[in-house]
């Protein structure tokens, strides 16, 4: 995808330095990455691909820690965590 159109995805990919590192997905489909382009771990953000969406519109930035995301991403103060929330009788998390 990014080959073809670099706009489609604009992040770097791993190997590339400070590449997209996937850490988990949705059973919707969405996926949730690390942008490692900080040498600390600790401080990278998440970045998430919503599925559904128009590709040009489907990332984003969360300029935030890990643990910081989750609690964001369960507050339901975030549109596109919706799904999160309002799937039933399913695990909205699933390992990457």
């Amino acid at each position: 995808m990014r080959n073809e159109d670099p706009t489609l995805c604009p992040y770097p990919l791993l190997p590339e330095a400070g590449g997209l590192l996937n850490w988990g997905g949705t059973v919707q489909g969405d996926q949730f990455f690390w942008l490692t382009s900080d040498p600390d771990p600790m401080e990278w953000p998440v970045v998430a691909w919503f599925r559904g969406k128009d590709l040009r519109d489907a990332w984003r930035l969360y300029d935030m820690r890990f643990v910081a995301f989750l609690v964001h991403a369960l507050s339901g103060k975030d549109q596109d965590m919706d799904d999160l929330l309002n799937w039933p009788n399913e695990p909205i998390w699933k390992r990457g």
